[in-house]
């Protein structure tokens, strides 16, 4: 997309949002959340690089907007999935543009991320799953799906893996990361709903 000029396509949904900002958090920002933070940046300012990353021998650039559209398409497909305000979902990754989408939408449909290493052991992992009850995790590679899987107390409801399809039987679900982005997301209503959340997040 361009860099200036004016917005078209599905990025047009992030200059017909309201604009209001009001006063919401105790640090004196104008934002109550870092979602509504992020999403609003994202609205406006959406042609500006977010991060670059690199991938395939290059380096990358990922927008505002399209990191705000992913944002979206990852809330509706968490929704979708049964993820509920209060769920604690493990999310276990290197340091990339999934982690930053997926953590920005869990976060905005009031669901609770538990982020670990990479470096985690097995009874690291299922410590940690059975300390925070999460039934839910997302990983990055097929390797720390299969060690999560291995760990849990009690068989995961869903695994999401960025690269690739986590192994058939691994949890009730299995699902890859280009499904979650072919998901249509509704911008401008996640943007809304971002607004109304209360300073220090939803009550867990």
């Amino acid at each position: 997309m361009a860099e200036r000029g004016g917005r078209t396509g599905p990025q047009a949904g992030l200059a017909r949002t309201s604009g209001r900002i009001t006063a919401g958090s105790r640090s004196g920002t104008p934002w109550g959340s870092l979602p509504w933070m992020l999403l609003d940046i994202a609205r406006k300012r959406p042609a500006r690089p977010m991060l670059r990353h690199w991938r395939d021998g290059a380096w990358q650039r990922l927008s505002w907007g399209d990191f705000a559209l992913a944002v979206a398409s990852a809330a509706a497909w968490l929704r979708a999935a049964g993820v509920s305000p209060g769920d604690r979902v493990l999310l276990v990754s290197e340091s990339r543009p999934e982690f930053n989408i997926a953590d920005c939408a869990l976060m905005a449909i009031g669901a609770v991320t538990v982020p670990t290493y990479t470096t985690n052991t097995v009874a690291d992992h299922r410590h940690i799953l059975a300390d925070s009850g999460a039934r839910i995790a997302i990983a990055s590679t097929a390797a720390l799906a299969a060690r999560i899987a291995a760990a849990a107390p009690a068989p995961l409801e869903l695994l999401l893996g960025f690269d690739a399809l986590p192994a058939p039987g691994a949890a009730g679900r299995v699902a890859a990361w280009p499904e979650v982005l072919a998901t249509p997301g509704d911008l401008p209503m996640l943007l809304a709903e971002v607004e109304l959340i209360p300073p220090g997040g939803w009550p867990a």
